[in-house]
């Protein structure tokens, strides 16, 4: 099978769950198959609007493929102006280079940075896509409710909404896509700067925290844009059965089922390993110390 793996990056360039397990099944699915690992890249200062794609050299046995000029990246962050996240892109290259690969599924992990000019056209192509719910992006709660603009106007929300709190400005966006962040992002003092980031972004929002009406309005249509983008997928690949039932509040048509996920770093050794009734158990947690993670509930528990 020839198959295109849309993720956010690979391992050092991104790190987290997503680009970990995208990259583990890119791997596996190399070994028998022809696969390529398209991720959004860099953002050109001129001609920025042209979607194009570059061969990256990697020692992995896939193909990977950086996607030039797509939308912002923001990693989860939070969105600042919501126009940019929507803006229009020429994707004729990139459409070229899709069909030149001819693949029989394109899996994608997210739909950060991917044009929705690119999925309206991969639809009418024919070619089948699979979406695997790593997390919520894109989805909002307000939009569950009846007063949805009027919500919108803060900031506030819950703490699985990935839209509303205030992200990075676009220039921040555009250095933390560039070539030169890539290299320098492991550096000590580019991890100070980034720790110092989050922590600003991360505080939580004050109800007197409001957007005018015309950022209020693009963020309603962002939504909207969002769900229609999802709306193209052909079938989800739940990761669990909450991501099933969260997603299916907003897409109650979406077809899909549940396969649970791991990394291939993970080994169960709980047959291997004697265990005594006097033992102290001894729970390993790696994640962020956030409510999304459900750490706190683990430690009171």
């Amino acid at each position: 099978m020839k198959i295109i793996e849309y993720t956010l990056g690979i391992v050092p360039y991104r790190r987290g769950g997503l680009p970990r397990y995208s990259t583990d099944l890119s791997d596996e699915l190399a070994k028998e198959n022809d696969v390529y690992v398209l991720y959004p890249g860099r953002i050109k200062l001129l001609n920025s609007k042209s979607v194009s794609v570059h061969i990256r050299k990697t020692s992995h046995k896939f193909n990977l493929v950086e996607m030039m000029n797509p939308l912002p990246v923001s990693l989860g962050l939070g969105i600042h102006s919501a126009a940019s996240f929507m803006a229009s892109r020429n994707v004729t290259k990139l459409i070229k280079f899709i069909k030149e690969v001819n693949p029989d599924v394109i899996h994608f992990h997210t739909l950060m940075g991917f044009p929705m000019g690119a999925l309206k056209e991969i639809k009418e192509l024919g070619i089948k896509t699979v979406f695997t719910t790593h997390d919520f992006y894109g989805f909002c709660p307000k939009m569950l409710e009846d007063n949805a603009r009027i919500k919108l106007k803060s900031r506030k929300c819950s703490y699985d909404c990935m839209l509303c709190k205030d992200g990075p400005t676009d220039k921040k966006l555009f250095i933390m896509q560039s070539r030169i962040y890539e290299i320098l992002k492991n550096t000590s003092l580019v991890k100070k700067i980034r720790r110092n980031q989050k922590s600003v972004l991360n505080k939580e929002q004050v109800d007197e925290d409001f957007l005018d009406g015309e950022e209020v309005s693009a963020r309603y249509n962002l939504r909207i844009y969002y769900q229609e983008m999802y709306n193209l997928i052909d079938e989800f690949h739940y990761n669990s059965t909450v991501a099933r039932d969260y997603i299916m509040r907003f897409l109650p048509d979406a077809k899909g089922k549940v396969v649970n996920i791991t990394h291939s770093g993970l080994k169960d050794n709980r047959k291997a390993k004697k265990y005594h009734i006097n033992d102290k158990m001894k729970i390993a947690y790696i994640g962020p110390y956030d409510e999304k993670k459900d750490s706190i509930r683990l430690l009171n528990v």
